[in-house]
């Protein structure tokens, strides 16, 4: 029986991990949650459905819980803190995305996990969406032979990209960017399709659409704000884990999920155009936008036998719009195309959490051909792109992944 324990009373660690984790009562148990902020704890274990104790010291959690793995789900610039901790006090770390946001963080991660007896477990949940999985296939049944490019594009619709700029993600303090915090599922499914690590980062970035410098701050929250743009959103009248999880418990920490998109503090870009370059000397390009009409990807992967075209993408406020599809163009027969199959899912971010929170509890039934469990390593590479983003930027120059991580290649 794993006894699991929780670094950060977030939304993602009750929805992901807490609420799903009562289903396994045979594989484990729930035995204590940490935040600085206790309302906030006690509404993440009333919503769990558990009845495990708030904590609001770190290691007197660990000491008194008897916990032996750590589920860490907080602010991303303090995943380090916590997973290191947890390693040191002998317990197995399961790390949202992203593992940490510098190479100062990731190395010291990768040095506790060498040190210690225990392992960190990085959750890229992309791996395990069934749609992902029929383009890792192809590419692994040789389909379009050795990966010669992967062009990559990934928008973020009105509502889902606006609740970014709305939120801590959109300081770099906290989250070093979008180019860490929500890139870093993109930066690992192209290391995973080309099967190789990054090598050379090259990367532009501005911000053209949030921020200051793109509107005025009436109010220091959107309820407050109702005349003033598009985007409000009264998050008064919604009963919802945002008002209940964060409004209502402000008066610990003052934060709230509805802070103004135009407000001062936002510093990260919101458009970003990444190059890279792989040690297989596969070649990517990749964009993401965070102010689109429609939400979702668009992947073209050439290779040496062939090309891969998926689209997957929806329109809150056009279904017409919608599409999701994978095309084959083989180039021993020219003009042929075909579609790949593709299956039909229910459930969070296209069926993968429940895949993945499954094999977190049950362990991973039969090999795992596809390569979808990730480790330190994996994290460290998905991060070393979106770090390299960072450096490119503030230098104008080319960063070597290879440079960052003196830890892992000792």
């Amino acid at each position: 029986m794993r006894r699991i324990c929780y670094a950060g009373a977030s939304g993602r660690g009750l929805r992901m991990f807490a609420q799903n984790i009562e289903k396994y009562k045979d594989e484990a148990v729930s035995v204590g949650v940490y935040d600085p902020n206790p309302k906030r704890a006690a509404i993440f274990v009333e919503r769990s459905g558990g009845n495990f104790p708030v904590y609001t010291d770190f290691e007197e959690m660990i000491r008194d819980s008897k916990a032996d793995t750590v589920v860490v789900t907080t602010v991303d610039a303090f995943h380090h803190e916590y997973v290191i901790r947890a390693l040191e006090l002998g317990c197995d770390v399961i790390c949202e995305k992203p593992m940490t946001t510098d190479a100062q963080k990731a190395n010291a991660i990768i040095k506790a996990e060498k040190e210690s007896k225990n392992k960190v477990i990085v959750t890229f949940n992309c791996r395990y969406m069934p749609f992902m999985a029929v383009i890792k296939q192809a590419i692994l049944d040789g389909k379009i032979g050795d990966v010669v490019s992967v062009h990559y594009e990934w928008n973020l619709d009105f509502d889902h990209g606006v609740s970014y700029f709305r939120r801590w993600n959109s300081e770099m303090k906290y989250s070093c960017g979008l180019q860490l915090h929500k890139s870093t599922h993109h930066f690992d499914l192209a290391n995973w399709f080309v099967g190789a690590e990054p090598e050379t980062v090259f990367a532009f970035g501005d911000r053209r659409f949030y921020g200051a410098e793109n509107g005025e701050a009436k109010a220091a929250h959107c309820y407050e704000c109702k005349e003033h743009c598009r985007f409000y959103s009264d998050i008064m009248v919604r009963d919802n884990v945002d008002k209940h999880f964060y409004y209502d418990c402000r008066e610990h920490d003052g934060y709230t999920t509805d802070q103004c998109i135009y407000r001062k503090e936002i510093d990260i870009p919101d458009v970003i155009s990444v190059n890279v370059r792989y040690t297989n000397r596969a070649l990517m390009s990749y964009t993401l936008n965070t102010h689109s009409p429609y939400e979702g990807i668009k992947i073209a992967i050439s290779g040496t036998k062939g090309r891969i075209e998926a689209e997957e993408h929806h329109c809150n406020w056009n279904e017409s719009l919608n599409k999701r599809e994978i095309r084959y163009y083989p180039f021993e027969e020219w003009g042929k195309m075909e579609y790949l199959e593709t299956p039909e899912v229910t459930g969070v971010h296209g069926g993968a959490d429940e895949l993945l929170i499954d094999e977190l509890m049950k362990g991973r039934k039969g090999e795992d051909t596809l390569n979808q469990a990730a480790g330190v390593r994996e994290g460290a590479m998905s991060i070393g792109i979106g770090i390299a983003v960072n450096e490119s930027m503030r230098t104008g120059m080319p960063v070597k992944i290879k440079n960052l991580f003196p830890e892992l290649y000792k």
